[in-house]
C-alpha cells in the first residue's frame, strides 16, 4: 500500500513538471504574450530625447512596450516630447503631419524583478483638436482635458486616467 502512495505522488510530480515545462516551451514559441508577471518596477529617471516640435501635427502615435505615458497641456502652441528611459529602445520619428513615438522595453521571460520602464511625457497645446493615438502594453497613460482631440488608446495593463475628451475610443485588451 506504500508503494502505490510513493508511485501516485511521483505521477503528480511529474506531470506537474511536464506540464509546467510545456508552459514555458509555449511561452517562448508564441513570443512572450503567456505568463508575464512584473514586481517591482521602478521608472527611470534618465533623459533619452528631450525635443520640442514647432509644428503641427494631425496624427500624434504612441507606442510603447512598458512605459507610463503622460500627455499634458503646453503653456505655448509647440509640441514638447520628453523621454525617460533606454537610448537604444526609443525613437521618435517626424513623417510631415505624423508624429510617431516608439518607445520598447526590455525582454523579459515569466517573472520579472527589478525591471526599469520608461516614462513617456508628451505636451500638446490645449487647443489641439486632432488625433492622438496610444497602444501600451504595460504602464500607466495619464491624459490631460483635451476636448477638441480624438483619443484612441489600446492598453493591456495599468491604469487609465483622463481628466477630459469628447472622443474617446478606449480598448483593454488582457491577452491570456
Amino acid at each position: 500500500m506504500k508503494n502505490n502512495k510513493l508511485i501516485i505522488l511521483l505521477i503528480i510530480i511529474l506531470l506537474s513538471f511536464v506540464v509546467g515545462l510545456t508552459l514555458i516551451m509555449v511561452n517562448l514559441i508564441y513570443g512572450n504574450k503567456f505568463f508575464k508577471f512584473r514586481f517591482n518596477n521602478k521608472i527611470s529617471n534618465e533623459i533619452v530625447f528631450n525635443e520640442t516640435f514647432n509644428q503641427s501635427f494631425e496624427n500624434i502615435n504612441i507606442n510603447t512596450n512598458a512605459s507610463d505615458i503622460f500627455i499634458k497641456q503646453s503653456s505655448d502652441q509647440s509640441i514638447k516630447i520628453i523621454i525617460y528611459g533606454d537610448k537604444e529602445n526609443t525613437s521618435v520619428t517626424n513623417n510631415n503631419d505624423e508624429l510617431s513615438i516608439n518607445s520598447k522595453g526590455k525582454f523579459c521571460i515569466g517573472f520579472c524583478f527589478n525591471q526599469t520602464i520608461s516614462k513617456v511625457e508628451v505636451f500638446i497645446p490645449i487647443n489641439f483638436s486632432d488625433n492622438i493615438k496610444i497602444d501600451n502594453k504595460y504602464g500607466d497613460i495619464t491624459i490631460d482635458k483635451f476636448l477638441d482631440s480624438s483619443l484612441k488608446i489600446n492598453a493591456d495593463c495599468g491604469d487609465i486616467n483622463i481628466k477630459g475628451a469628447s472622443k474617446l475610443m478606449l480598448k483593454i485588451v488582457m491577452e491570456i
